[in-house]
């Protein structure tokens, strides 16, 4: 017997064992569907996941950037112009108060001048690279700035709208892109009493709250300032919530398995969280998943209890029919050998990139109006749509874009109509001559992946004629 007659025999007997399998258990799933038409019809039972309402916090915050800096630095002046003969340190350099910094020498041709030495003002380190001997300096020029490099701050801008939470005190994570998983904590020092009237921001400090070598003066960092938090309530998943003619309302698990529809008092949403001031009380079961098919009083059964059993009887099976679980295996790696060797390349997959743009125009309105009357108002909306990592906007003369980051994985076609729906609501908050919000999902497809340009001795319109005839006829038939 050669090789691919064996091979063949396997095969074939692979094939009469799941056959004789699936025979087996469609005569099995018959018999009891007929048990199961002969019995009683019982009512609808739906399956749902469930968790119990808690009393939860949720910390408010602001995301903005800043530049990281010394905490106290200062620039060197000569106290004499000249020319300076040497410098004593480098970039980089450690230097203590008194120690010097390099020796000028203000001697004009004709005149001779004893040297004037250059101090350094304070501890700290060498942050700019010194000028170098034989460069003329004034006493307007810095040779070099020393930093106090032990104690580093961030500055960053607050947007208006979030001044009235900005206090000294409040604690931040900072990220930068060198160590982009790992978080520093700060907290703010100083806070401008202020507005900058032309960014209509708010500049504040803080200050690391611990040194750490891995960050330099310099350096750009993300800041996730913690403004308010909200207690005292249940906090639960926005999506928990069913929305029905402007009502608010919860399904409550009771002692029975059937679900009671609460109509709720929402509070603070945060992060796809969102308090709950009344209708429900902590340690009550809540439907957070399954809800929309749901009516009060129906039939359900808690699924995210069975999880666990249910993995651990199907590893009990696997256990008890060690022959038929080889036979599965060896299946699925035949037909995996035969996929692999037919499976076809994608150079370019069809990606859903996680980006949706909201725009809306205000006709004959500035930055102002439009950031008050639309911008606003609709980020107030769309902040609860679920799967949303980050939302930021920008406000023009005329116009307002508003941009959503979801999480990867996220159905962009569930997300936009999630959108859709919380714009619905909030239209008609919208000034008369505002337009209706435009929804625009981010399409890689859209996007050329090569331009090709044509050049010559020729006209603009022969040009085109020459592309059109010859060339793209080639590249269309490019495999």
């Amino acid at each position: 017997m050669n090789k691919s007659t064996k091979i063949s025999t396997v095969i074939s007997a692979v094939a009469l064992t799941v056959l004789g399998m699936t025979i087996f258990y469609t005569i099995k799933t018959i018999r009891s569907k007929s048990r199961q038409s002969n019995a009683r019809m019982q009512p609808a039972t739906y399956s749902v996941r469930t968790q119990i309402a808690e009393v939860q916090t949720l910390h408010d915050y602001v995301n903005t950037n800043g530049d990281i800096a010394a905490e106290n630095s200062v620039a060197v002046y000569p106290d004499i112009g000249g020319r300076i003969v040497s410098t004593n340190v480098s970039l980089g350099s450690y230097v203590q108060r008194g120690d010097i910094i390099a020796r000028i020498d203000p001697s004009e041709p004709g005149s001779n001048f004893a040297l004037s030495t250059v101090y350094a003002p304070i501890n700290g380190r060498i942050v700019s690279t010194p000028l170098r001997a034989g460069t003329r300096v004034s006493t307007q020029s810095a040779i070099t700035t020393i930093g106090d490099t032990s104690r580093l701050q961030i500055t960053a801008h607050i947007p208006e709208r979030y001044v009235s939470t900005i206090t000294n005190g409040l604690k931040a994570e900072i990220t930068v892109e060198a160590y982009s998983d790992m978080l520093f904590s700060a907290t703010v020092t100083h806070v401008s009493p202020v507005v900058d009237a032309a960014t209509r921001t708010k500049e504040i400090i803080l200050t690391f709250d611990k040194d750490d070598e891995r960050i330099d003066a310099g350096m750009f960092g993300k800041v996730k300032l913690y403004t308010v938090d909200y207690d005292g309530y249940v906090a639960v998943p926005t999506d928990t919530i069913v929305t029905k003619s402007n009502t608010n309302t919860i399904f409550v698990v009771k002692d029975d398995a059937t679900v009671e529809e609460r109509i709720v008092t929402l509070g603070r949403t945060v992060d796809a969280h969102v308090q709950i001031l009344s209708g429900i009380t902590a340690g009550e079961r809540i439907v957070v998943e399954g809800q929309r098919v749901l009516s009060d009083g129906a039939s359900v059964n808690d699924i995210s209890e069975s999880i666990w059993s249910s993995a651990m009887s199907i590893s009990r099976k696997t256990l008890e029919h060690p022959v038929l679980t080889l036979i599965v295996f060896l299946l699925l790696g035949i037909m995996s050998l035969f996929t692999l060797t037919n499976v076809a390349i994608n150079l370019f997959p069809d990606v859903d990139i996680p980006y949706v743009m909201v725009m809306t125009t205000y006709t004959n309105a500035g930055p102002e109006s439009v950031e008050k009357a639309v911008t606003q108002p609709l980020e107030s909306s769309l902040v609860s749509v679920s799967g949303l990592k980050e939302l930021t906007s920008s406000s023009a003369e005329g116009s307002s874009m508003i941009f959503l980051e979801f999480e990867y994985g996220t159905n962009l076609d569930t997300a936009v109509n999630d959108i859709r729906d919380k714009l619905e609501r909030v239209k008609r908050a919208l000034p008369d001559n505002a337009s209706t919000p435009s929804i625009m999902k981010m399409d890689a497809t859209s996007v050329p992946i090569m331009r090709i340009a044509v050049r010559g001795n020729r006209s603009t319109d022969d040009l085109k004629q020459i592309a059109e005839d010859s060339i793209v006829d080639i590249l269309e038939q490019a495999d």
